[in-house]
């Protein structure tokens, strides 16, 4: 039996995290133009995202190179585009605000290339 204490309100964990995330950050703003510009420039397969990743985010400082393969390594053994590497890396950064907004930033380039 699983007892919840009345005087506290009942918010499920992830949607506490949402609520104490600040996506107007200044980590979120770095990740938001650094992935945008991958995201706008980045043509070829999405391994050619790794090299970009490499130049911008492990020079910069934002991650070491052992967490970039880590990033590498998640993107490959989940479904889906290679680009998932970017949400897991905005995640290892900034958290959750920083995973949606890195996956947003590098996705926007092509559907607003797509509009036109």
């Amino acid at each position: 039996m699983i007892l919840i204490d009345e005087t506290e309100p009942f918010i499920p964990l992830t949607l506490s995290q949402v609520s104490n995330s600040n996506f107007t950050s200044e980590a979120n703003l770095n990740l938001f133009l650094i992935f945008l510009k991958i995201g706008a420039i980045l043509y070829g397969s999405g391994y050619v995202l790794f090299a970009f990743l490499d130049a911008e985010l492990v020079a910069a400082g934002f991650l070491s190179r052992t967490q970039l393969i880590d990033a590498i390594a998640v993107g490959q053994f989940t479904p889906g585009p290679v680009f998932s590497s970017v949400t897991f890396i905005g995640y290892q950064i900034n958290g959750f605000s920083g995973a949606i907004i890195s996956t947003i930033a590098v996705f926007l380039p092509s559907f607003i290339l797509l509009q036109y």
